[in-house]
């Protein structure tokens, strides 16, 4: 049974008992891959996930506008984690489901009014 400490970090061992060395290696690595594919999969299921657009860097720290009543925006600072395809994960600061814009963020203050040219969600998450 692996093994996994604070930093999802697991070991594991397994035995190639009557493999050749090389088929050994060869199945060691596709296992390798395998699991580290699957606990990636694990890992991101019921996350928030946002198009990389959508995502502000600044010197305080990265933003989103998100699309409220009437649809004005708000700034909402979020904190995100790693890149999957051509989103982001968002760990803090959306629950999921909320509108965000992915162009012309520079041109935003708060409480400005947008008008939204197409809806998509992510495949990959809840926003």
């Amino acid at each position: 049974m692996p093994v996994m400490d604070d930093t999802h970090v697991a070991q594991l061992l397994a035995e190639l008992s009557d493999a050749d060395p090389a088929e050994a290696a060869e199945i060691a690595e596709r296992l390798a891959q395998l699991l580290a594919t699957r606990l990636e999969m694990d890992e991101e299921r019921g996350v928030v996930v946002v198009p990389i657009p959508a995502v502000v860097d600044a010197e305080a720290g990265n933003y989103v506008y998100v699309v409220g009543e009437d649809d004005r925006v708000a700034m909402q600072p979020v904190v995100v984690g790693r890149s999957v395809g051509d989103d982001v994960i968002v760990t803090e600061g959306l629950t999921g489901g909320e509108t965000v814009v992915t162009d012309g963020q520079l041109r935003l203050v708060p409480g400005a009014q947008v008008q939204i040219r197409n809806i998509q969600t992510s495949p990959g998450g809840d926003a």
